[in-house]
Parts: structure tokens; sequence; C-alpha cells
């Protein structure tokens, strides 16, 4: 004997999950089998369920979107109906209901019936009052959102219309795997042309900002070199250097302002114009294309808001980092070469060492769990859907299910967070031993030429500093680049 409860309810609204016909249904009782059939039977919600390819395995799509107002009540029944109540409280549960679902339709006017039918019935008499209401209301409606549009959903001919999942992932995945490229830098940068002379502006003041840090790196070195200098010559030299960082503070003032407002004015108006394409392009899609499960209302609103912020960094924050370190490159080799060339093809020879170490360490300090936001897409679409229908999850008591589902959406991105913890970490103490032994290898061929007489202590000291400094920096910057090449349009 089926299991009863006392009583069930079932609001005005129909609330669907995107989800399969039977995954709607089954919310209402969690181990039901072959009730689900007998359910919809009772809520006659099996008449266009059989019709469809996949019948109970069909998506209903976001919020029900493939629906009628009338098929969604007829789910809805049927969830309601599988707890086998003793006690069925419809709020107008037939509101929403299709005319074609209608036994009998009664035209009341000046108080009076005038026509009695059904709705086909009504509709091959020309000269009938309901007929006249539904071709009112044809007209009146947007794109033909009728009574007899909503009947149509009805019909097998509609029903032919709704693809299966497996269809659905087959079409659409081979053309995303048709149109996912790699773009070409020409193109990427030529949606910034009409902004080119901040470009110019932003590209002076990205080399200038580059040039900088070695120039100060050597005159602070100069400065803990002068402190080995007898007393006036320590004064004065520290009073030059003094001097020097305080014009050198005003032309930093100048050029990162220089690059950061007209890098600042591309990137907002590429952000601009991206958004427009964007959103333009997906409300020029076929309404088909709504409804793929990866074509949430979502997944859509996530890209738009993220996708141009990516371009962003792809195109005009990374240009500024290349700038910034195509300034430091050449000004660092200028100064080290002149302090002395042998010292700084030692260092050269161990760049490769050093700049690695010090993206490592980079990419440690971003996160050693990675860039989880794809991974955590969908336990955020399903607690937006389950909060967006809390009236049903709570009508049904599924706040323990929701919960589970949400966890298990979670369990994969925490076991690759702790598997990439472990290797992150081997990862990141072998670049730091790479990156001291560099350093001591560099102080030691420092030592030997100055054994040898072929080069001071000062110029030890700076030609070191400048370099070290470059390679920190540099790494640095490339950690960023390299960060941002895996990203696709």
């Amino acid at each position: 004997m089926a299991e009863t409860t006392d009583w069930a309810g079932q609001p005005r609204a129909s609330s669907l999950c995107h989800e399969h016909y039977i995954e709607n249904i089954v919310f209402g009782k969690e181990d039901a089998t072959l009730e689900i059939m007998r359910a919809a039977a009772l809520s006659n919600a099996c008449t266009f369920i059989d019709n469809l390819p996949d019948q109970y395995e069909t998506q209903v799509g976001e919020h029900g979107v493939q629906l009628s107002g009338g098929q969604k009540q007829h789910i809805a029944i049927a969830r309601v109906m599988l707890k086998n109540p003793r006690i069925l409280l419809l709020d107008e549960a037939t509101s929403a209901l299709d005319a074609e679902n209608a036994d009998v339709i009664a035209v009341v006017q000046s108080g009076k019936i005038v026509e009695i039918g059904t709705h086909n019935e009504l509709m091959l008499d020309p000269q009938s009052t309901y007929q006249s209401l539904v071709q009112f209301q044809a007209s009146a409606s947007v794109q033909g959102s009728s009574v007899i549009g909503h009947s149509k959903r009805g019909s097998d001919k509609q029903f032919h219309s709704f693809h299966s999942d497996k269809d659905l992932f087959n079409y659409y995945d081979l053309e995303a795997t048709e149109r996912v490229r790699t773009v070409s830098v020409r193109r990427l940068y030529s949606m910034v042309g009409p902004d080119w002379i901040f470009g110019l502006l932003g590209t002076i003041g990205a080399l200038v900002t580059g040039a900088q840090m070695p120039v100060f790196t050597l005159y602070m070195t100069q400065a803990l070199v002068a402190f080995y200098m007898d007393w006036k010559s320590t004064q004065r030299e520290i009073r030059k250097i003094a001097l020097f960082f305080c014009g050198a503070s005003l032309l930093t003032l100048v050029s990162h302002t220089m690059q950061h407002f007209n890098f600042g004015i591309m990137g907002e108006r590429l952000v601009l114009r991206v958004r427009e394409k964007v959103f333009r392009a997906i409300l020029h899609n076929e309404i088909g294309w709504f409804d793929d499960t990866s074509h949430t209302s979502t997944w859509l609103s996530s890209r738009l808001e993220t996708d141009a912020t990516v371009l962003r960094m792809m195109v005009i924050d990374r240009s500024g980092i290349l700038l910034h370190n195509a300034g430091l490159i050449m000004t660092s080799f200028i100064i080290t070469f002149m302090l002395n060339w042998r010292l700084t093809l030692v260092i050269l020879a161990i760049f490769p060492l050093l700049i690695s170490a010090n993206i490592s360490e980079q990419f440690f300090l971003k996160g050693f769990g990675g860039n989880f936001s794809m991974a955590y897409l969908k336990a955020n679409m399903l607690a937006a859907e389950a909060v967006s229908n809390m009236r049903t999850v709570t009508s049904f008591c599924l706040e323990d299910k929701v919960v589970k589902l949400y966890a298990s959406e979670l369990d994969s991105p925490a076991k690759h967070s702790l598997q990439r913890g472990h290797i992150t970490g081997i990862v990141y103490g072998f670049s730091q031993f790479c990156l001291f032994s560099s350093y001591g290898l560099a102080m030691w061929y420092g030592s030997v030429l100055m054994a040898k007489d072929l080069i001071s202590f000062p110029s030890v000291i700076r030609c070191f500093m400048v370099l070290i400094v470059y390679c920190i920096c540099h790494g640095r910057g490339l950690g960023i680049v390299i960060s941002s090449e895996g990203i696709r349009w």
C-alpha cells in the first residue's frame, strides 16, 4: 500500500528546477519509483511527457523555460500527488493551465452564458465571441504569446522541437569546439585602436617607470657603500643621494600617473565595447540556444561580467607589464655592463633559475589551490536556484537534500586543492633552493674577481643588487603574464 501523508499543498506559482522531468517530480518523495508514473498520470502530465524524445529524462530548462504555464502546473501537481496526501490544498492551481486543458469553457457576456464548449469546438465557429476574444488577445500579445500560443505548446508538433540531453550536448559541444579558438594578438590590439593616443602616453609612462627601479637600486647601493667612507665623504654622498631621491619621487609620480591613467581609460573603454558586443550577440541568438544547459542566465551573466574584464587584463594590463619590463631590461643591462661585464655574464647564465624561482613564488603566493571559479560555478547555480525556489524547498522539506547536493559539488574542488597544495609546496621549496643557491654563486664569483683585482667591492654590490632586483621584478611580471596565457576568448 502506498505511503500517505496527512495533507499537502500546491501554491499558485509553480517552481521547477533545472533538472529532468523525473527529478522535478521526485522532489515530492525521494524514494519513489513506479509511483512517479502514477503521479504523472493522475496530474495528466503524462499526456505531454510521453511525446518527448527522452520522456521523463528530458530537461525542463532553467526555471522550466521549455514549458508553458499549464505544463508547469501539471508537473507541480504530480510532485504533490507523489506524497499520496489525504488532503490536497490547491491555491488556484488551475490558474495557469492552458486553454486546451479545460473540459468546458463558458463565455459570459452581460451576465449571461452565450457560448459553452471545449476550446476546439468554440474555435470552429469564426463568428463566435470566444474566437474574437482569442484573436484580440493574440494581436495584443508580443510575438503571439496568447492562448493559442500556449495551446500550441502542448501539441505534438511543438514537442518535436524539444531536444534530448544527448542531442543538446552533441550539438553544442561541437559548436563550442568550433568557436573556441586562439585569438590573434593583432585582433586583440585592434580593439583598442580608437584609443591609440592614450596607449602612446601610457607606453611612455610604463617605459620610464620600468627604468626607474634599476636606477633606484644603484643609488640605494651607493648609499650603503657611502657609509664605508670617511665622515665628510659620507655626508657629501648621502646629500647627493637624498636630493636624487627627492627629484626621482616627482618623476615617479608623473610616470605612474601617465601609465595607469591612460591605460585605465583604454581598459574601461575596451570593457564597454566588449560588453556591448557580447550582450548584443547573446540577444541575437535563436531561442533554442538558451535551452542548452550550459546557457543558463547565471552562466551568461557571469560571462558577461568577467569576460570583458579578462580581456582587459590580457590586452591592457599585460601590455603595461611587458612595457615596464622592457624599460627594466634595457636600463639594468646598461648599468651592469658598465660596472663589470664578467660578473654580469655569470649572473645572466643563472637567470633562468632566478626568474623561474620568482615566478614559482608568485604562483605560490597567489594560492596553491588555483582558480576554482569555474569549478564552483555549478555550486553557485544550485544555490541560486534553491534560494529563488525557497517556497518549494521548504514545502517539501528539501533543505537537507539541497545542502547535500551543494556539498557534493564542493567535494571535487576540495580534493583537488589538497592534492595541488602538496605538489605546489614541493615545487616552491625547490625554487627557493635554486634562488638562494644562485645568490651564493654570484657572490662567490664576485669574491673571485675581487681577489684578482678585476672588480672593487662597491662594484660587486652595485652589480649584484641591480641584477637581483631586475630578476625579482621581471619574474613577478612574467608570472602575471603567464597566468593569463591560458585564457581563451
